[in-house]
């Protein structure tokens, strides 16, 4: 939080340092053979920074041409860096669970090491291309790091498990380039980004694969960098929003000119939240309609600014100020209601809704009524208005009628349906938005069992023309909303399927249950001409039907008159250390929606 809420202004932020090994081989000295020397990936890196960036390269490779500015990778050289201070760091070279490779003869950083790094405020984004470094299920040096409460760094990006340098790599660049190049300095973001373009390369098990589910970032994910030292906003706005009013507007500016896409956030804690982004003239309009006084936080942000924080405070009218405080719910058949009695507002239903209205205004409100009006397709009002006595000041009162509303059956599931009430009193009108939470049934088709064990069949599945098959079925209600009655209806427009029994009865299904239709109660047909069906070539139609929708299909599902029997065959499993590979012949079925394993 002080990274980014309170930042230092001595300009650390954009210091960068690089520590870089050569990684093979491994034991390398002045003079071998260098296989891989991660100063090259480090150089990479850098040539994304932006101009502003003041760069420190310490190098196991040093002196070298190709790069003279390096300084000689030591560990104590390495240590009074980081307790000096940078704003990034980026570390390429070999470590552990606990440590970190600086140099020569095997000299390393250890836990003890992050624990003591003193580097106060100026805490670092450590950006590591080595080995298990960030092995969160251990005591890793990336989370001492984070621990440090004396400094360390705010936020790492670093491998679970081994890193493959060369793979790594790219993921690097990506990072480099969505941070410093494109602007994106959610740090979160970046570092679910950066694998983005490499998710094709990852299906098989290869480096990619391990490098997509082994490289973590640590820290929070919406926490942005500073790429420059941070700059002031200068914030325009009201300090005081009275209740009523409809909007709330912010001005933003720095150095003089407006700061665009500057996030604004009101928050007023249990009560009302908005947020947004500024124009180009750096201004932004926020609808905000708390329900009561007190105290609203204004947050702005941007990038590479001072995060702004101000209170705003809601203050009351001398009018009466009415909104609705509750909402109650009446469906138990009482009065006009029709439903299931679980005081919520499921589809096909008639409520009775009774909204308490609250005046948080300066004074009495009299003849006080609410008129509503639905701006949903799926909710029609029967009784429209509500009267109430009157209401002192910081008082909750019930209407004394309730208002009657039917709701759709074809409304979706975890539908939120606005009403809108005119609050009507001696005072003058007020309107309010109501966002209402709607529940309904969601049916699946879950399994189906045809069988040939009843009246002339002879039980052996194998389905012979003028033989009669049962037809059982489970369904699935995979929605919030209670299905009363529900009734499937056999049907089907070939004329080689008679059926002789086409209705099942499944009684209630709760959200989420199952239910399977009783042995008892089962579809039952019989196929005069049986051509075509061990390639599912006939067809039956079931309809489903509840108490709130007699005679409109509900949901239609086409079924084979016969489970497939075109199986996937020549299964074969292969074991990986991060995969398991399944290898079949497919079924040839082309209704068949899938395999179950």
């Amino acid at each position: 939080l002080a990274y980014e809420s309170t930042p230092l202004r001595n300009g650390y932020q954009d210091d960068y340092l690089g520590l870089a090994e050569v990684l093979f081989p491994q034991t390398w000295n002045p003079g071998d053979q260098i296989l891989f020397d991660g100063a090259s990936i480090a150089e990479e890196g850098i040539s994304h920074l932006p101009p502003n960036f003041r760069v420190a390269k310490l190098y196991e490779n040093c002196p070298n041409a190709s790069w003279p500015t390096c300084i000689l990778e030591d560990k104590p050289t390495v240590l009074d860096s980081l307790d000096a201070g940078y704003g990034f760091v980026h570390h390429l070279g070999h470590g552990f669970i606990n440590t970190m490779s600086v140099g020569r003869a095997d000299q390393a950083l250890t836990n003890a090491d992050a624990d003591a790094c003193a580097n106060g405020n100026e805490t670092f984004v450590l950006y590591a291309i080595n080995c298990t470094s960030s092995a969160i299920d251990f005591n890793c040096i990336s989370e001492r790091y984070m621990l440090n409460p004396n400094g360390g760094s705010v936020a790492s990006i670093g491998s679970t498990r081994f890193d493959f340098p060369s793979t790594g790599w790219s993921y690097q660049t990506e990072f480099f380039r969505l941070v410093f190049e494109t602007g994106l300095h959610e740090l979160g973001h970046a570092a679910a980004g950066c694998k983005l373009p490499f998710i094709p390369l990852s299906l098989q098990d290869n480096t990619h694969r391990w490098t997509q589910f082994t490289q973590i970032y640590l820290g929070d994910p919406s926490m942005t960098i500073f790429t420059m030292p941070p700059a002031d906003l200068v914030v325009t706005h009201a300090a005081t929003h009275p209740l009523g009013a409809p909007t709330f507007t912010v001005t933003v500016n720095s150095g003089g000119n407006p700061v665009d896409s500057a996030r604004v956030c009101l928050h007023k804690p249990n009560d009302e939240y908005a947020v947004g982004l500024t124009d180009a003239l750096g201004q932004i309009v926020l609808p905000f309609v708390p329900d009561s006084t007190g105290v609203t936080q204004l947050t702005v942000v941007a990038d590479n600014m001072v995060p702004y924080l101000a209170n705003v405070t809601v203050t009351a009218p001398a009018a009466p100020y009415l909104y609705a405080a509750d909402q109650s719910i009446v469906d138990n058949g009482t009065g006009a209601s029709i439903g299931n009695a679980d005081g919520k507002i499921d589809a096909g239903e008639f409520i009775e809704l009774s909204l308490p209205v609250r005046n948080r205004g300066g004074v009495l409100a009299t003849g006080v009524t609410a008129t509503v009006t639905s701006l949903s397709p799926y909710v029609t009002l029967t009784d429209s208005v509500s009267s109430y006595p009157s209401v002192s000041p910081g008082t909750q009162v019930n209407p004394g009628d309730p208002l009657v509303l039917s709701v759709s059956r074809t409304a979706p599931d975890r539908t939120e349906p606005v009403i809108r009430v005119t609050w009507q009193s001696a005072a003058g009108t007020i309107v309010e938005d109501v966002v209402l939470y709607l529940h309904a049934p969601v049916f699946q088709w879950y399994r189906q069992f045809p069988r040939d064990t009843t009246g002339n069949g002879n039980g052996n599945s194998v389905f012979a023309p003028n033989e009669d098959v049962t037809l059982r079925v489970e369904l699935r209600n995979a929605g919030l909303g209670q299905a009363r009655d529900v009734m499937a209806v056999l049907r089907s427009t070939d004329p080689a399927i008679v059926i002789n029994d086409s209705t099942v009865s499944f009684g209630t299904l709760s959200g989420g249950s199952l239910a399977i239709s009783r042995p008892s109660d089962t579809f039952r047909f019989q196929m005069t001409d049986t051509t075509g069906l061990a390639l599912n070539g006939k067809k039956l139609r079931v309809s489903l039907y509840d108490l709130y929708s007699p005679s409109t299909a509900l949901g239609s599902f086409l079924v084979d008159a016969q489970t497939p029997t075109d199986a996937f065959s020549g299964l074969t499993a292969r074991g990986a250390e991060s995969a398991i590979a399944l290898l079949f012949t497919p079924a040839s079925t082309i209704d068949l929606a899938g395999y179950n394993i």
